[in-house]
């Protein structure tokens, strides 16, 4: 039996080597009214089934819409370059193609968010190798697509091509955050790009990859913006071919004002994660779901219960566990475990979309996420304090 959010805590008949692994981290449990609910698709037109897309809401009409970009499925060898809209409350997609004929080439594995009404892409890897470090905005009001072109300026070069890094914008902000990820020499650095200057800042750079007081290079984590200066990063594969280490990792780090700071590792170690600030009108938490273990780690770690989530409260710098609840029964009342899948808050909840499977299939379903949060006392371990900032609708062009 799972736990719920009437119990929030795992029975002793659970996996108890499960319960001594989180045990040691001291994470907290939280008592919360979290609802999975399954979402219809309506319609013919629907996406093709992938992976590693990138996804966002936008509220900015009479129908609020979630936007995908890309993404790939690795079973038929291919990577996409199209854009869909799905209405939440039509619950149907529909296809969008630029009247201009501009697009970004096929990618996945980018770093994207929404600014102002600007789905903004950038990084990625396309076929035969090719990785990218170029930045697209799509306009959701005309649905066309723009290359931000970045200033030329020798002090301030942009980023090394890279894919599977981390980073986004925070909610309608002007700071776009690139850290870490694949490239073909070294991805030791954390980058900025200013998305009204239209210049890139390098705001962090490893000299070695073992320096105990920062975060290991790493590709496939998670880094979620929760100011416009400030990230949280979790988990990732910290083995590549410059460097070595744990693939997945548990560790959780608070990057503000060019310095890191380490967190409790309070979640499920994991690559290819998916999550999101929640809720979408006064993000206070960051809510992460899924992702993939290492096919072979160097210690077993069983997989997280169906209804486990792992929460980041951003007043207090610190992860909990959820347990959710669901209006469904049986075997399929949680959605299916999986990885590179879309995670974002919306005025309906928390959206959950696609994605592969663990038993390495893809996904087209989605679902809804709802209710609160209400954390229980936490560890006291003095952590580094949130950073909140407020924007203007003038301060992004």
């Amino acid at each position: 039996m799972l736990p719920t959010a009437s119990t929030c805590n795992v029975g002793i008949n659970s996996i108890l080597y499960y319960l001594l692994y989180y045990s040691l981290f001291c994470c907290g449990t939280c008592v919360s009214k979290m609802m999975w609910r399954t979402v219809e698709q309506y319609g013919s037109m629907q996406p093709s089934p992938r992976r590693d897309f990138a996804i966002v809401y936008s509220d900015r009409s009479s129908e609020d819409k979630l936007l995908l970009f890309g993404g790939r499925n690795k079973y038929k060898n291919k990577i996409y370059d199209d854009v869909w809209l799905f209405g939440l409350r039509t619950k149907k997609w529909d296809r969008v193609v630029s009247s201009n004929g501009v697009h970004p080439s096929a990618r996945h594995s980018m770093v994207y968010g929404i600014s102002k009404g600007q789905f903004i892409v950038a990084m990625g890897a396309g076929y035969y190798g090719v990785l990218f470090n170029d930045v697209w905005c799509f306009d959701v009001a005309s649905n066309l697509w723009s290359v931000v072109h970045a200033k030329i300026d020798p002090d301030r070069p942009a980023p090394q091509p890279r894919y599977a890094s981390g980073g986004g914008v925070y909610p309608d902000s002007c700071k776009l955050h690139v850290t870490f990820g694949v490239t073909h020499h070294g991805n030791w650095n954390t980058w900025s790009f200013d998305l009204e200057s239209r210049l890139w800042s390098l705001e962090s750079e490893l000299w070695h990859p073992y320096t105990p007081w920062l975060p290991h290079p790493r590709n496939s984590h998670t880094a979620v913006p929760v100011s416009q200066d400030s990230l949280v990063l979790t988990g990732g594969c910290l083995a590549d071919s410059s460097s070595a280490g744990p693939c997945p990792s548990s560790d959780s780090w608070l990057y503000h004002a060019h310095a890191w700071r380490r967190l409790s590792p309070c979640h499920y170690p994991a690559n290819h994660a998916a999550a999101t600030l929640y809720p979408v009108n006064q993000p206070s938490y960051i809510i992460l779901h899924g992702g993939s273990p290492h096919l072979e780690p160097l210690v077993a770690v069983p997989p997280p219960l169906a209804n486990q989530l792992s929460v980041y409260d951003v007043s207090t710098s610190h992860w909990f566990t959820v347990y959710a609840n669901s209006t469904l029964s049986g075997m399929s009342q949680f959605p299916t475990p999986r990885s590179g899948h879309g995670f974002l808050s919306t005025r309906m909840g928390a959206v959950l979309y696609g994605g592969e499977a663990l038993e390495n299939y893809m996904l087209t379903d989605m679902w809804s996420l709802d209710g609160d949060l209400v954390p229980q006392t936490l560890a006291t371990t003095p952590l580094a304090p949130s950073h909140t900032s407020s924007f203007t609708e003038s301060q992004c062009s």
